[in-house]
């Protein structure tokens, strides 16, 4: 299958496969505050795969960056992905009671 391999500051954090997964997506979030006693920005990185049917969301570990860190995503072929630290499953299209 394949996975996203990612590594922060050249060390392997985790390998997230799109076997089970019809969408994985990893994301680079910057965060400026809006409260004044916050000052520094925060810096997020994550990934998760979506089945649509019947809808679960997995999601592998955040990485908490900083200005200098480098994140690395290599494109691979692995039968033996990691685990997802957690999974969700809902209905998206269902509205709360």
């Amino acid at each position: 299958m394949i996975a996203f391999e990612i590594y922060k500051n050249g060390q392997r954090q985790f390998t997230a496969g799109a076997a089970d997964y019809q969408t994985l997506i990893s994301t680079l979030t910057l965060i400026h505050p809006s409260h004044p006693d916050t000052r520094d920005p925060v810096v997020l990185f994550g990934t998760t795969g979506i089945v649509p049917k019947p809808f679960k969301s997995a999601y592998w570990p955040e990485c908490d960056l900083v200005v200098g860190d480098r994140v690395e995503i290599r494109i691979i072929e692995t039968d033996a992905p990691d685990v997802p630290s957690r999974i969700e499953a809902s209905d998206p299209y269902l509205k709360p009671t």
